[in-house]
């Protein structure tokens, strides 16, 4: 039986870990209870206390060795991979609304089945109490099929989404399709190290093709962050047939090698920033190329091969601007085995996009975008 340890204590004095392992939790409707009113004088924390539970409770692992099975392979959730998402600390005022975006914020990982972030007094003073408990995060995949031929079609792999307790997710696929395979690998991490940057990298390599993306960011973690960057990246190298609708020759295609690179930035700024809402206001830029080689020897006509397809450079330039107001719900099992954040806020977005002739478009136009949204619990 492997022995982890439960409750971890951020505070002024080693004396708190002593204090904090013999008081119990409180119940979210004691906590409530004990929260001082608004013309009291501001409540300040004294210390953070963290109580991690695996998938399963000891009973109950006791009484079921699969239980028990399960939770020996599953590696609990780090103690700082659930520090570093909360927006108070000791020092810091008490906040309800910080406190909410605090579970948000460790909901969002979905490594969890149930997170609570609450308060109660522990001899005299104010702790912050995080209690988590985990969910399964092994997830294997299994799809087959069979294709017109009788080839045997689908994707076999596993995609963990809590390596080693760190709340970063890895995955490795084998996709096999009707007229090619290959391998799918992911890797993706909340925060890299344990900055505020986020990255993300994935290959797939297919016997006729490779697509790479990659992005790395330094993304909003609350409503009340000023500001905001993101990159992403996506490459391309391989196949690409050209049918000719045409010709009676069902062989008649031209094969080409395509290779295309986009990059695209975002860089955002909220004037107006806190818990309850914010608006923000962003520059976004992106730029693609393409290319594309005749293949020799292919069967098509002797002009289709020689019919040079010249490297294309497009540009484009944007700006958006972006409203909400915060209300959440949480909900059970929504979209899987975890608690959930259902978001009724209410938003509104606006973008405009412009493609320029001198960036590289025949001619030149404006997009635009726009969406409202709200919701209501039933």
């Amino acid at each position: 039986m492997k022995v982890r340890p439960a409750v971890v204590v951020r505070g002024r004095g080693a004396v708190w870990i002593a204090l904090a392992l013999c008081v119990p939790l409180p119940s979210p409707s004691v906590a409530q209870s004990e929260r001082t009113p608004s013309a009291s004088p501001p409540v300040v924390l004294d210390t953070v206390i963290i109580e991690r539970a695996d998938l399963f409770s000891p009973e109950a692992a006791a009484e079921n060795p699969f239980f028990d099975f399960f939770n020996e392979i599953h590696a609990t959730t780090k103690p700082w991979v659930i520090e570093r998402e909360l927006l108070l600390g000791p020092g810091d005022r008490y906040d309800s609304l910080l406190v909410a975006e605090s579970e948000r914020n460790l909901r969002r990982l979905r490594v969890f089945r149930s997170v609570r972030v609450d308060t109660a007094t522990v001899d005299g003073k104010r702790a912050l109490f995080v209690r988590t408990r985990d969910a399964w995060s092994l997830q294997p995949r299994a799809t087959i099929g069979i294709a017109s031929d009788g080839r045997i079609t689908g994707t076999f792999g596993v995609t963990e989404t809590n390596v080693g307790g760190t709340a970063n997710r890895l995955r490795l696929w084998y996709v096999r399709r009707a007229d090619r395979d290959g391998v799918n690998a992911l890797a993706s991490s909340n925060r890299i190290g344990n900055s505020q940057l986020a990255g993300h990298i994935s290959w797939f390599n297919l016997s006729d093709s490779n697509i790479g993306s990659w992005s790395f960011s330094r993304p909003f973690r609350a409503f009340s962050d000023r500001w905001s960057l993101f990159y992403e990246g996506l490459a391309f190298s391989g196949r690409v047939l050209q049918f000719r609708a045409d010709s009676p020759v069902a062989a008649d295609t031209t094969e080409w090698r395509r290779r295309a690179f986009t990059n695209r930035a975002f860089l955002t700024f909220a004037p107006v920033a806190d818990a309850r809402a914010y608006l923000r206001v962003g520059v976004m830029a992106e730029v693609r190329r393409e290319e594309f080689l005749a293949v020799p020897n292919t069967p098509a006509s002797i002009d289709s091969i020689f019919d040079l397809v010249p490297d294309t450079v497009y540009g484009l330039v944007g700006g958006f601007i972006d409203y909400r107001r915060a209300r959440f719900s949480r909900v059970q099992s929504f979209n899987g085995f975890t608690e959930e954040d259902q978001d009724l806020s209410d938003q509104a977005f606006l973008s405009l996009s412009l493609a320029h002739g001198r960036l590289g478009y025949e001619s030149t136009g404006i997009g635009a975008r726009l969406r409202l949204g709200t919701g209501t619990q039933a």
